[in-house]
């Protein structure tokens, strides 16, 4: 009896794989787009299907054809370069196991491939691992604003993702060239940031001493706040988060600020969800937000025009919204 593939020629055959995480069906290949084009996504990347690309007949599932011929394992990483482990094989979301972190390079968790690493927390998205030979990487040792060492990545502009990201010193957007932790989710800044980065400053939220930026002896200061970090998480006491990265600290006081809090931007615009702007305007005593009701500390953002006090992260909730169990606005 003939195997069923044997019916098959061999240029149809070429034009056909087999995927493993689709494995119940083969991939055939569409070569090229029609006028109409391909209405849907592919499920490697989740970017609009384009051809060429490989589809499955029988199902709703397609891949782009770089996707499909992706590596299933990647053996070394710029932004993974000194783990003992072996390297990091293509998984796809969901994943089975909770502690996966977002992708190294661009900070979120998108619906699409990613290699893991199994003996680390590294991982990377499918699409910021095949843009990495368009850009140039650097290793910069440990460096004192934070406890892992930072990869230099020259002209992120290259990379779309990260255009939507802000430098966490200046809270400005990634146009120039930038210094980037792969192990921290929240880590991306400035070269100039890094390289200009004062080494003492007065603080609005802690008028009577200043706050150096080094590790020297605090003998000589009376409680200043040095530059610390740790591996277990600090709250800030302007934001009430806890942050694992790099934060201003008086051991005397008890205070702590985080790096990506110590100059907030002075105006804050959502034109999508407020009319007018709100301006920075730092506060002694506790204050009531009257977006969401919770007590808030230091830093708050006002608009004089409509008489609102607000937390920071509270600039872009909307005004109004509707609810689906309730009537009005």
């Amino acid at each position: 009896m003939k195997n069923e593939n044997e019916n098959v020629s061999h240029d149809e055959l070429m034009q056909q794989i087999r995927h493993p995480y689709h494995w119940e069906h083969p991939l055939v290949l569409v070569a090229e787009q029609s006028n109409e084009g391909l209405k849907a996504h592919c499920d490697g990347c989740g970017e609009l299907l384009s051809a060429p690309c490989f589809t499955c007949i029988h199902c709703n599932y397609h891949l782009h054809k770089q996707c499909a011929k992706a590596p299933l394992y990647l053996p070394n990483h710029p932004l993974h370069p000194d783990c003992s482990g072996s390297g990091s094989l293509l998984r796809q979301r969901p994943y089975a196991f909770s502690r996966v972190y977002g992708c190294a390079l661009c900070k979120e968790k998108r619906n699409m491939f990613f290699y893991k690493c199994d003996w680390c927390h590294f991982s990377i998205d499918i699409k910021c691992a095949q843009l990495s030979s368009s850009f140039k990487f650097s290793q910069l040792s440990e460096h004192d604003i934070h406890q892992h060492p930072l990869t230099f990545i020259e002209s992120p502009m290259a990379i779309d993702v990260l255009k939507r990201l802000n430098c966490c010193w200046c809270h400005e957007p990634l146009t120039d060239d930038i210094y980037l932790c792969p192990d921290c989710p929240s880590f991306i800044i400035h070269k100039k940031c890094l390289d200009e980065l004062p080494t003492k400053i007065n603080h609005p939220s802690h008028h009577i001493h200043p706050l150096l930026l080094n590790y020297s002896d605090p003998s000589h200061h009376i409680h200043p706040l040095l530059l610390n970090y740790s591996d277990s998480y600090n709250s800030c006491n302007l934001c009430q988060k806890k942050h694992s990265r790099a934060f201003y600290g008086c051991s005397l006081c008890h205070f702590n600020v985080d790096v990506g809090c110590a100059w907030p931007r002075s105006i804050v615009e959502y034109k999508s969800r407020h009319q007018h702007p709100f301006t920075l305007f730092w506060r002694q005593d506790s204050f009531i937000c009257d977006e969401c009701g919770t007590e808030g500390n230091y830093i708050s953002y006002i608009c004089s025009t409509c008489s609102l006090m607000v937390h920071k992260d509270c600039t872009s909730l909307p005004r109004i919204i509707k609810f689906s169990r309730h009537d009005h606005c």
